[in-house]
């Protein structure tokens, strides 16, 4: 911030997604390059790497700013670590989609990196306010993740 001249403000709204987006990106584009794993596998990857790096903020938070609100803490934990999960099922779904063509994957990767960069800093700005906002902020991406593991669990139930 200080050597950039950029306001804490401008960091976590502007800079933050897309530097953690890229950092979960790279684990993922190494494990694909290096290994060429089939779809399958791919995606189940993508889904530990987003699981991990949610894991690896919330400790870093905690780390840095304690804690002092233990309900704010716990909010805050599941709210990041469910919208992180929801960015790599983004990916993860993404993915299914564009997998067999080498260079869709290409095009396609990138627009899903656009994708949920941008739902990351709207989720940033949106946890960023006080109140109602916050709570709501919150929620909407463990909502999202329990929808999604219904329709995963009803899918796979049918014959």
């Amino acid at each position: 911030m200080g050597a950039a001249g950029i306001e804490a403000g401008a960091v976590a709204y502007e800079v933050a997604p897309a530097v953690e987006e890229i950092l979960k990106a790279l684990p993922l584009l190494l494990f694909i390059l290096l290994f060429e794993p089939d779809k399958r596998t791919a995606i189940n990857g993508t889904l530990l790497v987003a699981v991990g790096f949610a894991t690896f903020e919330n400790v870093c938070y905690l780390i840095v700013y304690g804690s002092s609100n233990l309900l704010l803490l716990v909010i805050r934990g599941f709210g990041t670590g469910a919208m992180h999960l929801v960015c790599g099922m983004i990916v993860a779904v993404g993915l299914s989609f564009i997998w067999d063509k080498i260079w869709l994957r290409t095009v396609g990767g990138i627009a899903l990196l656009s994708f949920i960069t941008i739902f990351h800093a709207v989720f940033n700005i949106l946890v960023g306010q006080e109140g109602i906002v916050f709570w709501i902020s919150t929620a909407i991406p463990m909502v999202i993740v329990i929808v999604f593991l219904i329709l995963l669990r009803k899918r796979i139930a049918e014959p």
